[in-house]
Order: C-alpha cells, then structure tokens, then sequence
C-alpha cells in the first residue's frame, strides 16, 4: 500500500484534476483506490460526488471528532466498465478545523493517525493536498510516502514547486516527522509550447533530472469540459492530447512509485 500526496504550493496547476485522473487511472489497471480531500475546496470530492449526496461522515467532522475512518464513512465513485474509486467526501468546513480537533495525537499528525486503520485495504490512498503549509498540509505531508508535484512552467507555479520540494527535504531529514516521505515525480500540467516554457522545462530538467516526467500534460479545453461532466479527461475523450499526455506521464511516474 502507497500512500500519495497530489500537492504544489501555488494554486492553478491543475493539482486536483491530476489527483482525479491518476485516481482514475490507477483503478482502471485493477488497483483499489481511496482518496482523501484534505484541500477545504473539497474540489475533488465534488468531482467524485458528481452531484450525487454524499454518505457517512464527512472528513471534517471525522477529524474534529479525533476518531478513525470507518467503512460506511467510505463513498464509491463508479465510472464505466465498472472502474471505481472510493472516497472520503470533505466540504469546506475543512478550513475551519484546527481549533476543533479533538485528538490524542499532535495536530500535525491528526491526518495518518485517522487514516492508517482504513488505508491497509487498499493498494493506493491519494491525497490531493490545500497549496497550503498550514495545519492540513503539513498533516498530509507526515501522512505519505511520496510526493508528485505538478506545476506549470511559470516563474510562480515554479517557485510553489521549488517551495514543497524543499518542505519535503525539511520533513525527510528529521526523524521525528516523516523520514519515510520522498518526492517521486514533477509533473508539468497546462503545457503550452512558448520561448518561456521551453527554457522554464529546460531550467527544471536540469535542476531536478531524475524527477521530472518525460511527458508534459497539454492544456486543452476538453480537460474542463470533462471536469463539468464530472468525469476524467481519459474517460471523457480518450483520443484528446491531454488524456494521452496524462496515461503516458503516469506510465512514466509508476516505476518511480514502484520502486
């Protein structure tokens, strides 16, 4: 069982619809999949939800109540060709959950102390993560093994890369916090072939060589269109660039999670 966080520090990078398409992508290859909202957007469990109500508890009151996930607390997404994909659906109440967390355990921790019973029935847990070094994204961060961090290539989103990269290095190298954490890829998202992109990918491959997916994710107006129809770009329209540039980009992330 792996446990990952979808997280950049800058907004607008396409973070959580990475985290839908990977959650998607890896049930559709026979993995069983929870995902965690841990981003007071709730973004991703509105795409999950797909309009649908949800059932159980909401992360929020999970956590302010210093109790674990439990199986009925456990939504179900399910796509075609029956692919599915649990959840634990959030609301914006997340926002406001430090000063009501009931718990045992330091704050910081109150994310993998809550999460670890129900994480050992499946094979992947996704946390897509707030741009935030607040009490919810440090939390995620001691939560997970690894890291994938997707950005665009513009001086802000890069310098939010650079940002979480660092805070992983931070967490990695003490021992009371989370040694077991790793940064396993960078992903590029909303790719848009310019001089500035071409030199901003240049910089960040030499910076980062060994992390940085081969694959670059093209913008196309058909992620958004997919994510108001509630659904993956690689199930909404599988032949579109962006789809295929998200099932190569994973094809070439897997092994880094693998290994």
């Amino acid at each position: 069982m792996r446990k990952i966080a979808i997280a950049n520090y800058k907004g607008g990078v396409a973070k959580t619809q990475t985290a839908f398409e990977l959650a998607y992508w890896l049930a559709k290859h026979n993995k069983k999949v929870l995902v965690f909202d841990t981003d007071p957007q709730a973004n991703i469990t509105d795409l999950l939800l797909a309009g649908s109500v949800p059932h159980g508890r909401a992360f929020p009151d999970i956590l302010s109540s210093g109790t674990t996930v439990r199986t009925e607390d456990v939504n179900t997404r399910t796509f075609d060709k029956g692919v599915t994909v649990d959840f634990i659906a959030s609301n914006m109440d997340l926002g406001r959950i430090e000063g009501r967390i009931v718990s045992n355990v330091p704050k910081e921790y109150i994310i993998a102390d809550s999460t670890s019973d129900i994480a050992r029935s499946y094979d992947y847990i996704i946390y897509d993560m707030a741009p935030s070094a607040e009490i919810l994204g440090i939390s995620t961060l001691l939560a997970v093994e690894d890291v994938i961090i997707p950005t665009s290539l513009d001086k802000l989103s890069l310098d939010g890369t650079r940002k979480m990269i660092q805070m992983i290095l931070t967490i990695k190298g003490d021992r009371r916090l989370n040694p077991m954490i790793n940064l396993h890829a960078i992903l590029v998202t909303r790719y848009r072939s310019t001089l500035s992109t071409i030199l901003h990918g240049k910089d960040l491959k030499t910076e980062f060589p060994d992390y940085l997916a081969n694959t670059f994710v093209r913008e196309a107006t058909r992620v958004q269109q997919a994510s108001n129809a509630y659904k993956p770009v690689q199930e909404f329209d599988p032949d579109n660039n962006a789809a295929k540039d998200y099932v190569k980009a994973f094809q070439d992330i897997f092994p880094l999670i693998e290994r």
